[in-house]
């Protein structure tokens, strides 16, 4: 994924947040909102920590707080289970944890034998395993450095997925709720209970 323009530039009066050039409001031009960390995880009010991670060759940020464990791993551990998701890769042989394509889920060309890091990410009491293509590691952002995403994102997209732009020291990175990667059924039908 590929962002041709800068994000605009973010004010923050008080607790509102707004472009420094007002534009006529298609869509939100307020300051991202990171998602809810997982309950006995603090939260921070001016600094974000998230796992950054590869997708395809796409950057992503998941908020460390809802990470709950990274694992290497190597596709013979998984039962193929497909009939139930297009992105449900299998369980992990001795658990009932459903791993699921994480390029697929955001809709990427995923590339063969690319996938070896396994986040596990819980959502109201409900885990699953995502398979990345690499971790990079935890970073430190700024509330404060956060870009609302491009109109043309915000207009086109079909889940509320992705949530803000940080301009990382390696680039671009599209952050990500992963709550948001499955529908609240699928969420309950198809995830493993805490």
């Amino acid at each position: 994924m590929q962002i041709m323009d800068a994000p605009p530039v973010i004010t923050r009066n008080g607790n509102h947040y707004s472009t420094v050039e007002e534009k006529p409001k298609t869509v939100s031009q307020e300051k991202p909102t990171p998602p809810k960390a997982r309950a006995g995880v603090a939260n921070s009010i001016d600094k974000l920590e998230m796992l950054l991670l590869q997708a395809n060759d796409s950057l992503f940020g998941v908020r460390a707080g809802q990470v709950l464990r990274l694992l290497g791993l190597r596709r013979e551990l998984l039962v193929p289970e497909m009939d139930l998701h297009p992105a449900l890769l299998g369980r992990l042989k001795g658990s009932d944890l459903p791993v699921f394509d994480l390029c697929h889920l955001l809709g990427l060309e995923a590339k063969p034998g690319d996938s070896e890091q396994l986040l596990v990410v819980e959502n109201q009491g409900y885990v699953i395993g995502l398979l990345a293509s690499a971790v990079r590691e935890i970073s430190r952002a700024s509330i404060e450095t956060l870009a609302p995403l491009p109109a043309f994102i915000e207009q086109n997209r079909e889940k509320e997925v992705a949530w803000a732009l940080w301009k990382s020291p390696e680039g671009w990175v599209v952050l990500i709720d992963p709550a948001h990667l499955l529908t609240s059924d699928e969420w309950q039908n198809l995830a493993i209970e805490l």
